[in-house]
C-alpha cells in the first residue's frame, strides 16, 4: 500500500529507476567484501600445486602476530622425505590458528593447522616460506605408507590422504 503511494506520486518509471539503483547499491556492498568458504577440489588443488610436497618433522613453532580473529605462526620443519623436486633439508611455511576463547575467526575461507614441536607430518606448502595449503599429523607407519604410495596420495580440505 505505502509503495503504490509512493510510486503514484514519484511516477513509475522514476520509482522503477530508484528501486533499481538501491538494489545494485546492496548488491555490490554485499558482495564486494565477503570470503566465502570455497570447494574441497579448490584446496586440493592448491596443494597438488604446492612446491613442497613432503613429510617431515616440525622443529620450531614461532608465533609471528595474534589478532582477535586469529594467530599466524611460522613454522620450520627438518625433511624427512621428499615427494618433489628440489626440496630442502630444512623449510618453513606459515599457517593460521584459533589458539585462544577470545578470538573469532568469523566465517571465510580459512584452514587453520595446529602444529606442535616434535610433530611428524605430511606437509605442503606454496613454496619454502609460504603457505601451508596441507597438513596432516601422522605416525611411522602412515608415513611408510606414503612413501609406498606415492601415486596415491590425495588432497581435501587441509589433508592430505591415500585412496584406496
Amino acid at each position: 500500500m505505502l509503495l503504490r503511494h509512493w510510486i503514484s506520486r514519484v511516477g513509475a518509471s522514476m520509482g522503477f529507476r530508484v528501486v533499481s539503483v538501491m538494489a545494485v547499491w546492496v548488491f555490490l556492498f554485499t558482495a564486494i567484501s565477503t570470503e566465502a568458504v570455497r570447494l574441497p577440489q579448490f584446496y586440493a588443488d592448491m596443494a597438488e600445486a604446492s612446491k613442497i610436497k613432503a613429510t617431515a618433522v616440525v622443529t620450531s613453532v614461532e608465533i609471528i602476530e595474534r589478532t582477535k580473529r586469529s594467530t599466524s605462526k611460522k613454522v620450520v620443519f627438518e625433511l624427512r622425505h621428499s615427494f618433489s623436486d628440489s626440496v630442502p633439508a630444512t623449510f618453513s611455511g606459515t599457517c593460521y590458528s584459533v589458539d585462544h576463547s577470545w578470538q573469532e575467526p568469523g566465517a571465510g575461507g580459512t584452514i587453520y593447522h595446529y602444529p606442535k614441536k616434535g610433530q611428524r607430518v605430511y606437509v605442503t606448502i606454496s613454496a619454502d616460506g609460504g603457505s601451508i595449503t596441507s597438513y596432516t599429523a601422522i605416525d611411522e607407519a602412515l608415513e611408510g605408507m606414503f612413501i609406498e604410495n606415492p601415486g596415491k596420495i590425495s588432497y581435501g580440505m587441509g589433508k592430505a590422504y591415500l585412496e584406496k
